[in-house]
Parts: structure tokens; sequence; C-alpha cells
């Protein structure tokens, strides 16, 4: 009940820009405020967060990591357990699956993120200097989770493309095999 008594006050407030300065405190890159600004508008409705499909590039690329890098870890690790799952249950498209609901889901969660450090930071009752304290520390981002989605991604590229490399090694020596009868040779 208590995030959507600070959902409420969020929508009272969406017009004025209170909850701009709150979102660019929160994320630490004042680029995006209007990007989650309005998904933010787009997600409280009546003093509630309520999912909204929308899309993020850098959910839908990046995957887990996308969530490690915006310090939403619960949603992060689920992610990244399904695409491990997916390494070893072969489901078609999986991955493409995983990726589109990353992307879709991405901005909802950050919302519901948002509302939720809010409250922890003691919304609207505590000052606004104790407020900005508290979101600078509860938001912002990871510098290491793109360093770590680079590196695992080129790890999985460099494993798929040796395990392509040894595959056409072993179809090629199986071919000259069969072209210079190898294969059919009696046994001693």
């Amino acid at each position: 009940m208590l995030q959507s008594r600070i959902a409420a006050a969020l929508d009272e407030k969406m017009a004025t820009d209170e909850v701009r300065s709150l979102l660019e405190i929160h994320l630490k890159t004042p680029g995006k405020v209007s990007v989650y600004y309005d998904a933010l508008s787009k997600c409280l409705i009546n003093g509630h967060v309520v999912f909204t499909a929308m899309w993020s590039w850098w959910a839908f690329i990046g995957g887990p990591w996308y969530f490690f890098y915006r310090k939403m870890y619960k949603p992060g690790l689920i992610m990244l357990g399904i695409s491990i799952l997916l390494c070893f249950v072969p489901i078609p498209f999986g991955s493409a699956i995983i990726c589109v609901a990353a992307a879709i889901m991405a901005k909802y969660l950050y919302c519901k993120k948002f509302v939720s450090d809010l409250e922890i930071a003691g919304y609207p009752e505590k000052s606004g200097s104790e407020i900005s304290r508290s979101l600078g520390v509860l938001g912002g981002y990871n510098s290491w989770a793109i360093w770590a989605g680079v590196i695992v991604n080129i790890i999985i590229l460099l494993a798929a493309l040796a395990a392509v490399l040894i595959g056409s090694v072993f179809s090629i020596i199986g071919l000259s095999n069969l072209i210079l009868g190898l294969s059919n040779l009696p046994e001693v």
C-alpha cells in the first residue's frame, strides 16, 4: 500500500519539475531523464504503477546485463538463469524470446524500482536533501555490468566460432576420407 501512496504522490506531481529532478538523481544519466519520464508517465495510472509494454533497445541488446547495469538485480539474475537454462534445454528461438521479453519489460521494471527506491528514501516525508542522498545511493548504474556483458558475450561468440570451426574440420576430414576411399579400407 505504501508504494501506491508514493505512486499517487508522484502522479500528482508529474507536471512539475520535481519528478524530473528525482529521476535525474536516481538515473545519474541526465540524457536519459526524458526517456524514463515518459515511461513513468505511461506506467503511473490512478496512483499505481501498472505494467505497460514499452520497448528498450538497450535491454533487447544487453539482456540480463541491462538489468545489472540499472541495479535491478532480481530481474537480472532471473534472466541470466533462464539464459543459462536455454543453453541446456533447446527451445526454438528461446534466446530471441528472452531478448524481446527483456526489451518489453525493462522500462516498467525500472519505474517499479524508482518508486520502490523513493519509498526507501522516505519520499515525500523526508527533506529533499535526505531523499536526494538516498536516491543517489539506491539508483545510478553499475559500469562493471557493461564490461561483464561484453566479456561474457565475447567468450560465447568465441566458443560458438570454435564449435563451428571444429565441426568444419571434422566435416572436411570425413569428406576427404570419403573421396579418397579411406573409410572403406579393409581392417587389418
